[in-house]
């Protein structure tokens, strides 16, 4: 989409090294394709407002905004930039909170072991177009949503104010799939 390749360009301008796209922009048209889901009652094929981009380092600040962008920290302290109908988040990987709290190299695949949900474990480098995954594959294919990480889901919960059980149990329904106890 258009939004898509905006966020993309975004940040590809702001950071150096490798940029991989992460979330809810990843796995939900992953669910879409892989199960040929109309998005009826589930939200899968509405347009995604946000995108969040893991990057390896910044070569401009992104509080130096470029023309027609809002610049603001997301709940957790990261970068954020959005205009009119687009919110672009913006995070180094080595301030990833399982990778600061553990000191671990800034690695993707630490970065996937410690995500909260399985199906977040999917990370699309977006100048290589490849797809790295631990467990979020697998959750994929069988349609089913799980804890990958319980204190990193803990924490992302505690911080959002919301339940961890009810935080697995809306995003499998908004994808249709089955919590995975």
């Amino acid at each position: 989409s258009n939004k898509h390749q905006i966020a993309c360009n975004l940040a590809r301008s702001l950071s150096r090294g490798r940029v991989w796209l992460i979330g809810s922009a990843v796995y939900r048209p992953l669910a879409h394709g892989l199960h040929n889901l109309d998005g009826t009652g589930n939200g899968i094929t509405k347009p995604l407002p946000d995108f969040d981009f893991i990057v390896e380092g910044f070569k401009k600040n992104p509080r130096d905004l470029e023309s027609g962008l809002t610049y603001s920290v997301n709940t957790f302290g990261q970068h954020r930039l959005s205009s009119s109908g687009l919110s672009v988040d913006l995070v180094a990987l080595s301030d990833i909170s399982f990778i600061r709290k553990y000191n671990f190299r800034p690695e993707i695949g630490h970065f996937l072991a410690g995500t909260p949900l399985d199906i977040q474990s999917i990370a699309f480098d977006i100048d290589n177009n490849v797809l790295s995954s631990l467990g979020g594959f697998e959750a994929l294919r069988k349609r089913k949503v799980g804890v990958n990480n319980q204190s990193e889901l803990n924490y992302y919960c505690r911080i959002k104010g919301i339940n961890p059980r009810d935080y697995v149990r809306r995003v499998a329904e908004s994808l249709g799939f089955e919590v995975r106890i």
